[in-house]
């Protein structure tokens, strides 16, 4: 075969390679016939060639796309975590305003009992001081109308005391 033609034959063997994607590429060097020895040396060596490059694009593809793979499962991890994160933070912040606001609702209350319970003392002593005068009024109306009573039935004796020395005088 001529030189030229073998140079022809070559750049028809790189286009075709790089043209074609898959396994079946080496099937097709294969079913190319050729004449000489060195054509089949040549295209053997570039067939051996183009599987390294193959190979090496395949691994390095793969090689990106466990790194790509690896960076997003690491902002997909990540991001969720961030979130939890925050939602902790915000719900830890919230309860914490919610005890401070109970809190202060709790003294309010515990001032209003407080102040409930010292005017229920205020009453009940003012109760009892009104009781104890009461009896004291009841004592002194009792003793006032027992003094009545009997100044009432004295002036009855003394009435009929002076009726009948009237009637004495008159008889």
């Amino acid at each position: 075969m001529p030189p030229r033609r073998a140079s022809q034959l070559k750049k028809k063997i790189l286009f075709d390679v790089e043209m074609e994607s898959g396994d079946d590429e080496l099937g097709f060097l294969a079913s190319q016939g050729s004449t000489g020895s060195d054509d089949q040396a040549l295209e053997q060596a570039i067939a051996q060639h183009y599987t390294a490059l193959r190979d090496k694009k395949k691994k390095e593809n793969e090689r990106k796309f466990l790194a790509a793979a690896q960076k997003q499962l690491s902002q997909a991890v990540e991001n969720p975590a961030e979130e939890v994160k925050s939602t902790v933070s915000a719900m830890e912040s919230l309860f914490s305003e919610f005890l401070l606001q109970y809190a202060v609702c709790e003294d309010t209350i515990r001032n209003l009992w407080s102040q409930v319970q010292k005017e229920q003392e205020k009453l009940l002593t003012f109760a009892q001081a009104r009781h104890a005068a009461n009896i004291e009024a009841g004592k002194k109306v009792e003793d006032d109308h027992i003094s009545g009573l009997s100044r009432t039935k004295n002036a009855c004796y003394d009435f009929e005391k002076i009726i009948k020395q009237i009637r004495h005088q008159d008889s």
